[in-house]
């Protein structure tokens, strides 16, 4: 688990032992929760991690007119557009008018789902940036 190295003890409030090199180890753990990831495209282009299930079982297909609110952020947290109560983001599936990570995302989504989408700049906004809003 800890390869040829091993590991070092540990300092501070979090001390622990060490390691050997090449130890096998057990682990006694409790999983207390977790959010869904899931590859939305084929190449891993586009995560979807969900943080908030809907009891909803309907996805919405190419064509359909969507409604989102939400927030765009940059990796190092940059808002770069926001989309709320009163001036959400709506547009048509397949249609070409947001970035494709985000239209292959929706449509994975369920009615009252809360995700939080990873594009790389492929499905994003490639070399050429994203300078404005989306259409709303």
């Amino acid at each position: 688990a800890f390869g040829p190295e091993g590991r070092a003890p540990l300092e501070g409030p979090d001390s622990s032992s060490a390691v050997p090199p090449d130890a096998n180890v057990e682990v006694d753990l409790e999983l207390v929760g977790w959010h869904k990831v899931e590859n939305v495209s084929d190449d891993g282009g586009v995560v979807k991690k969900t943080l908030v299930e809907s009891s909803e079982w309907k996805r919405p297909n190419e064509g359909a007119k969507v409604t989102l609110r939400g927030v765009g952020r940059l990796e190092d947290g940059t808002v770069f557009d926001e989309w709320a109560e009163g001036s959400d983001l709506t547009f048509t599936t397949d249609e070409e008018q947001v970035p494709s990570g985000l239209d292959l995302a929706v449509q994975k989504m369920k009615q009252g789902e809360k995700a939080l989408i990873s594009c790389s700049p492929a499905y994003a906004y490639g070399s050429k940036g994203h300078a404005g809003r989306l259409a709303q």
